[in-house]
């Protein structure tokens, strides 16, 4: 009999007797004992017959072949391509003030074609200081650069292997957007303050007459110091009403309550607003809107834009009026509102939808609202998918098309 098969008949034996033990003594400690040693003389004997088969007939898993040569050279293929694609700059520079690497937007941004070398930076003063500086005192810093009209903000940041400093590693991000947004919040709140200062000033000095003055004013100079206290409080709270109404709907779309809606019945209940100030003027109001055709919009939101595109109509027309038409076109409803006032210059036109903005010359001489009331109507208008637009003609007049979806 061979050696491995000895092993395996006394193996079965033990096993044997081992169950035997336990039949026979059931519950006994003694048996449990038995059991014990039977099992583990059947154990070690196990493992004397795996020991005794060559190696070479053993099954295994066999470990995966790794080249380390060509795993780095993949891996290297691998960081250079994720460098190359990245949407920032990044560049390593060593100790010893040479570029070890960089990507290609190093190169676009410093109009280079061939290898860069740190000299190409000495063109650009601020950021060339602050890369040697870094460089020679072992510093991080952060730059801000402007190229053109562009603003890059670089980061520099000191590399070490252990105690010994071995270069800097430099990343360039775009952030000329961020730095136009923070240009128009500047300029918003210059535009805000100003605006407020206006009604402020006759506030305070109404105010200040009434009180001092009182006893020496007549009663028809009270009366209008009292009308100007009145307007302009009147006129900053529309101011501050306007400002919030355009931060709510310019955080993110605003939420509209839409519901199907003749346009026909929604102009004419628009425009009773101002029958009055129509009249007055002696300005006509001339609708051809089909009484049929329906708009889905949130009538309180849309509210808003026609009070407005009337109330500058008739602020700036003195002679003539007001037309509204409406048709289909395609998938859209398209809504003219025209008016004979005074017009817009040429270089003036592309502006009034911004905030504040509020032409000058010949339209300075009515000046009345803060310039919101077009940049909500906009906001507005493109929250329903749709879009305002503006021609005018100096002495002729201005119209506005809206367009929106259709259901």
């Amino acid at each position: 009999m061979k050696r491995s098969g000895i092993h395996w008949f006394v193996l079965l034996v033990l096993v044997t007797l081992g169950i035997g033990a336990a039949w026979l003594f059931n519950g006994n400690p003694l048996a449990l004992t038995i059991i014990m040693i039977v099992f583990g003389l059947a154990g070690s004997i196990f493992i004397l017959m795996e020991r005794s088969i060559p190696s070479s007939n053993r099954r295994s898993i066999a470990p995966i072949p790794v080249d380390p040569g060509g795993a780095d050279i993949e891996v290297e293929i691998v960081m250079r391509k994720l460098i190359e694609d990245l949407p920032i700059g990044i560049m390593f520079i060593t100790n010893e003030e040479k570029i070890r690497f960089n990507n290609r937007i190093w190169n676009e941004l410093l109009g280079v074609a061939r290898e860069l070398s740190l000299s190409d930076f000495k063109g650009h003063p601020g950021l060339w200081g602050a890369l040697n500086r870094s460089i020679g005192t072992e510093d991080d810093l952060d730059y801000l650069w402007q190229v053109g009209t562009q603003h890059y903000q670089v980061i520099i940041k000191a590399v070490h292997t252990g105690n010994r400093f071995i270069g800097i590693l430099v990343s360039g991000s775009d952030v000329s957007r961020f730095k136009r947004l923070e240009r128009v919040q500047q300029d918003f709140l210059a535009d805000f303050t100003h605006e407020l200062k206006t009604p402020l000033a006759a506030l305070m000095g109404a105010s200040a007459i009434l009180t001092e003055k009182k006893a020496m004013l007549k009663e028809n100079e009270l009366a209008e110091f009292h009308d100007i206290v009145g307007k302009e409080a009147a006129r900053l709270n529309h101011l501050v009403d306007d400002l919030i109404d355009l931060t709510r709907i310019g955080a993110g779309a605003p939420t509209l309550m839409k519901s199907l809606i003749p346009l026909s019945e929604f102009i004419f209940d628009t425009s009773k607003l101002f029958t009055r100030e129509l009249t007055r003027k002696k300005l006509t109001l001339k609708t051809d809107i089909p009484s049929d055709l329906l708009v889905f919009v949130d009538p309180n939101r849309f509210k808003q834009v026609f009070n407005n595109l009337f109330s500058n109509a008739i602020q700036y027309t003195e002679h003539g009026g007001i037309s509204i038409t409406a048709s289909k076109e395609d998938k859209m409803i398209t809504i003219h509102f025209k008016d004979t006032g005074i017009g817009i210059s040429a270089e003036n036109l592309p502006l009034i939808f911004n905030r504040f903005f509020r032409a000058d010359e010949a339209r300075s001489r009515y000046a009345g609202g803060a310039g919101l009331g077009l940049a909500i109507a906009r906001e507005i208008v493109n929250a329903h998918m749709g879009t305002i637009e503006a021609d005018s003609q100096l002495g002729i007049g201005t119209e506005f098309v809206i367009r929106i979806p259709k259901i």
